[in-house]
């Protein structure tokens, strides 16, 4: 069994790591195995603040997923408006290379739209 001053020093390195790093889920799951399902480490009372850091971690993953997820959507919805655009200069006829000069597109990108409409 720990004592008082060496679960401290634990403890206030998980809440470091909470506030200060990207601690994943796989990472935080080997931790939890570790200090609270063993129960041979912590008293209850210190199983607590584990738990605590825990949902912190879960919910900051959660967190950062979400804002992952509104990236991938915002760069979906800029390629879908490229690809509109350019739909609709093919539309007007214009040259293909000019096309990929505007619009920073390969020839070979705009060539598979013009075929896939």
């Amino acid at each position: 069994m720990l004592n008082n001053r060496q679960i401290d020093v634990i403890l206030a390195i998980l809440e470091y790591l909470r506030d200060n790093t990207e601690l994943d889920w796989k990472t935080w799951e080997e931790v939890e195995e570790l200090l609270i399902k063993k129960n041979s480490i912590l008293e209850e009372k210190d199983r607590g603040r584990i738990l605590d850091i825990r949902e912190h971690i879960k919910a900051k993953g959660h967190w950062e997923g979400e804002r992952e997820g509104l990236r991938k959507g915002r760069r979906e919805g800029r390629k879908k408006e490229r690809q509109k655009i350019v739909l609709n200069m093919l539309k007007k006829k214009l040259n293909i290379s000019l096309i990929s000069e505007v619009t920073g597109l390969s020839e070979k990108g705009i060539q598979k739209l013009k075929n896939g409409s």
